[in-house]
């Protein structure tokens, strides 16, 4: 009959029915929330939901403060709001950047195997587009939406800023890449010291000099803490090094006819293995050899074949990662941190047959 606001004939006609209408709009806007009791007990919105939902650990003095927070804010529990939480309290969201990439691939897989041991459901999205960042984002606000218990977070370019924004209380923990967000907890490869074996190792066997291939963080913010490791660690020990900044794609044939006319003998870092192989095959095609023409490293060791291959690199612990990553979370639905969780698992060395010796 009436909207929000009464029009002025209404109100001539109505003016006890309007007015009541105002009243009852400016209450709905102002009605309290949640965050309205969490201010007001100065705890967190997950603590809040922990005491009024009866679930989780917490102190006695830190129930009774959030008690009389809810008696001055004069909030009220909204039942159908409470059932749907309460049904997806162990439903953890799951981004995955592209999971035909081998890392994002056997982390899908190790997290759902590690999840269902734990009799924990995952809610998962991955996403492949040009405008990654982009759908990534909009992946975690529709996860967020469905009001899931917990977020694990695997991608390497998704900005922190604007995660930690999106995501507000919801426990999240971001998988793979370093992590510095104060509001975000990580499990992280340790890409500092994964560098800094592949810089150590082409340094054993007498390499000079070195062409590393180096990302900028906007392409991958682990692989980009690793190449910067490789550059300082051989800089350290002496060798020569070209800085050759590269973005997520291969090598083209003209930048590999650069490298090879620089003086040699040479090794080319490459950030990942799927690059490396590439170069092996575009030598190939023309009659050239590794390591005889050109040294060769790359990372991650999750590829079939690697190892028959014998190409020498760093296999991330994807499985150590994921495993830590659902003890944790699951740790988070029952109490969250009161510090953000911060963890680096060193991956394995795998030495092959693409570097040469010069002892």
């Amino acid at each position: 009959m009436f909207g929000v606001g009464c029009r002025a004939r209404e109100r001539r006609r109505f003016p006890g029915a309007c007015e009541r209408l105002g009243r009852m709009s400016i209450e709905r806007r102002k009605r309290a929330t949640i965050i309205d009791v969490a201010h007001a007990a100065g705890v967190s919105k997950s603590t809040v939901s922990r005491v009024l939902s009866g679930k989780g650990h917490y102190a006695e003095e830190t129930r009774r403060r959030i008690e009389e927070a809810v008696h001055d804010v004069g909030y009220t529990v909204n039942p159908a709001a409470r059932s749907l939480r309460a049904d997806n309290t162990h439903l953890i969201g799951l981004l995955v950047r592209n999971a035909h990439n081998p890392v994002y691939g056997r982390m899908h897989r190790e997290l759902q195997q590690a999840a269902y041991e734990r009799e924990l459901q995952l809610l998962s999205m991955t996403v492949v587009s040009p405008e990654a960042t982009r759908r990534e984002l909009q992946a975690v606000r529709d996860l967020v939406g469905l009001r899931v218990g917990a977020l694990i977070v695997a991608s390497g370019t998704i900005p922190s800023d604007d995660l930690a924004e999106i995501v507000g209380e919801v426990p999240t923990l971001v998988l793979g890449r370093p992590e510095a967000h104060p509001r975000l907890h990580n499990v992280s490869f340790d890409e500092y010291r994964h560098g800094m074996m592949l810089a150590d190792q082409v340094v054993s066997v007498g390499y000079r000099r070195a062409v590393v291939l180096t990302l900028d963080a906007k392409y991958s913010q682990g692989a980009h803490v690793r190449t910067a490791a490789t550059v300082d660690q051989l800089r350290r020990h002496g060798i020569e090094v070209v800085d050759w900044p590269v973005d997520r794609n291969m090598l083209s044939e003209a930048e590999l006819d650069e490298i090879l006319a620089l003086p040699g003998p040479q090794v080319l870092m490459c950030p990942f293995d799927r690059v490396a192989l590439d170069v092996m095959r575009k030598l190939r095609a023309r009659g050239l050899t590794v390591p005889e023409t050109l040294g060769l490293t790359g990372c991650d060791g999750l590829g079939d074949g690697i190892d028959l291959i014998g190409l020498t690199t760093v296999r991330l612990p994807v499985e150590e990662v994921a495993q830590r990553g659902i003890e944790l979370v699951a740790e988070m639905l029952e109490q969250v941190p009161t510090r953000p969780v911060r963890e680096l698992v060193c991956g394995e060395l795998m030495v092959g047959e693409t570097l040469q010796s010069f002892r």
